[in-house]
């Protein structure tokens, strides 16, 4: 199948798209009972983003050739690989059984708990990379729209940032869009960089306004994790933030700071980590009050906001 990729639905109707956008875009508006990808586009960065895609849609899914190593997760439902040529007859088998999953959800939000009094001017901040998307699926199930106003930075390709948008929004009852210079933090609310152009970051002339800048990289990225947890070190004790899976040390001296200044700070556990980097960093460091499994790491941020932080 060289570098295509290969959808098929129910009705035995199929499309062939050229790269991973594409197919991104094809599986998210309409749905398909299975993807067929080649091993090529399988094993690039991206496909992680299409992978929780399909795990969230619980859309079966075939790899075609030769894969060098482990795939990272989150695995597609029903995830089978193929090496070499089939029947017609075997390749119809595989196809059935890679398209035998769960119906899909159907995207509505839930409805919000009562909430507990709390901390009325918490904020809660979020760095991930490699294996983040699934990571942030997993965190961002615990929130609502009673929770504090929530950034992250998801190392991730630009012209990937509004489907990672998309898909963190069908994973929460809170409200996940793409912040915009000036913007006032609302509760219930979840922001991400528009993509890798500017840094997010909290503005250092307003209080709970959002800034974004173009400056340079920093340590490799941009956005920068780092960048977002320095420019909260201001706000203290009112700041609960998480430093999750990924490779190299974006956001470690950011969340050692802030631990510095008051706030409470999390770093995800080596177990549960696809890559045990910018968490171990952050623990070398001291920079975690704690280290946690990743489904833990939700409902503790939320439950650090039910307790009021000295002003």
């Amino acid at each position: 199948m060289q570098e295509a990729v290969h959808h098929a639905d129910a009705d035995a109707n199929c499309k062939l798209v050229s790269d991973l956008t594409e197919a991104y875009n094809f599986v998210e508006h309409r749905q398909p009972a299975c993807l067929i990808i080649s091993a090529y586009l399988a094993q690039k960065p991206e496909f992680e983003l299409l992978g929780a895609l399909l795990n969230q849609l619980n859309i079966g899914c075939i790899i075609w050739g030769n894969l060098a190593g482990r795939l990272p997760p989150p695995s597609p439902p029903n995830l089978l690989h193929c090496s070499g040529h089939l029947s017609i007859n075997d390749f119809r088998a595989m196809l059935k059984s890679a398209m035998h999953t769960a119906p899909a959800s159907n995207g509505s939000k839930t409805v919000d708990p009562v909430p507990r009094q709390g901390d009325p001017h918490r904020i809660i901040l979020i760095g991930a990379s490699t294996g983040g998307v699934d990571a942030l699926t997993r965190v961002l199930v615990s929130f609502s729209q009673q929770s504090p106003p929530t950034l992250i930075v998801q190392h991730t390709g630009g012209r990937f940032a509004p489907s990672l948008i998309r898909l963190l929004d069908r994973a929460t009852s809170a409200t996940v869009l793409a912040a915009s210079d000036g913007q006032r933090l609302q509760k219930g609310h979840v922001y991400l960089s528009p993509g890798d152009h500017v840094h997010l970051s909290l503005s250092k002339t307003a209080r709970r306004v959002i800034a974004l800048d173009e400056g340079a990289a920093v340590s490799g990225h941009r956005p920068s994790v780092d960048v977002l947890f320095h420019s909260a070190v201001g706000y203290g004790p009112h700041v609960s933030a998480a430093l999750l899976t990924g490779m190299g040390q974006d956001g470690a001296s950011g969340l050692k700071a802030l631990r510095d200044a008051g706030a409470r700070t999390i770093a995800q556990d080596q177990a549960t980590s696809v890559v045990y980097g910018m968490p171990r960093i952050a623990a070398q460091l001291g920079a975690a009050m704690l280290q946690l499994p990743i489904d833990a790491i939700g409902p503790r941020l939320i439950g650090l906001t039910q307790t009021r932080a000295i002003a």
